[in-house]
């Protein structure tokens, strides 16, 4: 399966049910491994529009979820561990300004 349709996978899976608030460690597990394993090769190699589009919108979706997370009594330090590990890991695959 290519990146994008891994992280196509995950809108319709963990980030659905973090969307509703839930946040498992498994989860956290599946979405971190996901983004890890994108590559997008050097500097100078023009990168798939769909897989910037799901990569750069990641770490604000999953900030925006820190309040449903709280009110689910979710784990405030697994939430800060996704949300800490998708902003490197896209910093990581875009870079940064």
């Amino acid at each position: 399966m290519r990146d994008v349709e891994r992280l196509e996978v995950l809108w319709s899976g963990p980030l659905f049910r973090l969307r509703a608030g839930e946040l498992s460690a498994a989860d956290v597990d599946e979405v971190l491994s996901v983004v890890r394993s994108v590559g997008v090769g050097n500097a100078d190699q023009v990168v798939d529009r769909r897989l910037v589009s799901l990569l750069w919108y990641l770490p604000l979706f999953v900030g925006w979820q820190s309040e449903r997370v709280s009110e689910r009594g979710g784990d405030s330090a697994l939430f800060a561990r996704l949300l800490d590990g998708v902003t490197n890991e896209v910093e990581r695959i875009l870079g940064v300004p």
